[in-house]
């Protein structure tokens, strides 16, 4: 993957290539969670997660490279008290209930538990009204332009999403794709760390003790009967 290795296999087969060798995987007994982190014999931090909704005995194993993150938007100062994220779909702001309804963006009595409200999630139609009916996101308008959800962000503020028109999402859908093709092309150009598989012996030699081969396409390994 352009931000590291990924890996699907056994157990046994994953220890064949230094992940976990000395370790309990998850699910197995004495470590119950789902996931837990080690360093892969290069010195990477790798988690390694149980996938038995994929197939009985499978992990999978991933391994981050440093400093190669891809830049995620962050939220932007809106206006007093307010903080915004452009998110694809959605103006996404945050701030308290007071900030929130300064700026326009709401007010009191739409927000989430008061008198006539859902308790949990709010829908605001682009025309200031709230749907009535048993869903927060079927019915006319709740998907338009312009339409609100209200809800909780933490104990004292609140997330307020603005949908935005179809036009500005295919120009944001475009320019998300633009910049992941940017970031991908720069993590190709990074010198690669040696491949995971590089301290295994030599084919012979792993064949001889039946060791399983790897099989890779990229940066990804996919270990036989993974």
């Amino acid at each position: 993957m352009p931000w590291g290795d990924l890996i699907y296999g056994t157990k046994y087969q994953l220890r064949n290539i230094g992940i976990g060798v000395d370790t309990e995987f998850p699910g197995e007994a004495g470590n119950s969670k789902r996931r837990l982190t080690v360093r892969d014999p290069r010195g990477f931090k790798c988690q390694i997660e149980n996938c038995d909704h994929l197939e009985e005995g499978i992990f999978s194993a991933t391994i981050r490279f440093p400093g190669r993150d891809q830049p995620q938007p962050e939220f932007e100062a809106f206006a007093p008290g307010v903080r915004r994220l452009e998110n694809i779909w959605s103006d996404d702001y945050v701030g308290t209930a007071e900030a929130l309804a300064a700026a326009g963006l709401i007010s009191l009595d739409q927000l989430p538990g008061q008198p006539g409200m859902r308790k949990t999630i709010v829908t605001v139609l682009p025309d200031g009204s709230v749907p009535t009916g048993p869903s927060k996101t079927k019915g006319p308008g709740v998907n338009d332009p312009g339409a609100k959800r209200i809800m909780r962000a933490s104990k004292a503020t609140y997330l307020v999403s603005v949908l935005v028109e179809s036009h500005e999402r295919a120009r944001r859908h475009e320019a998300h794709a633009q910049s992941r093709c940017d970031w991908e092309e720069r993590m190709r150009a990074m010198p690669q760390p040696a491949r995971l598989d590089s301290h295994l012996p030599n084919l012979a030699i792993r064949k001889a003790r039946s060791i399983p081969a790897c099989r890779t396409v990229g940066n990804v390994f996919y270990l036989p009967g993974a």
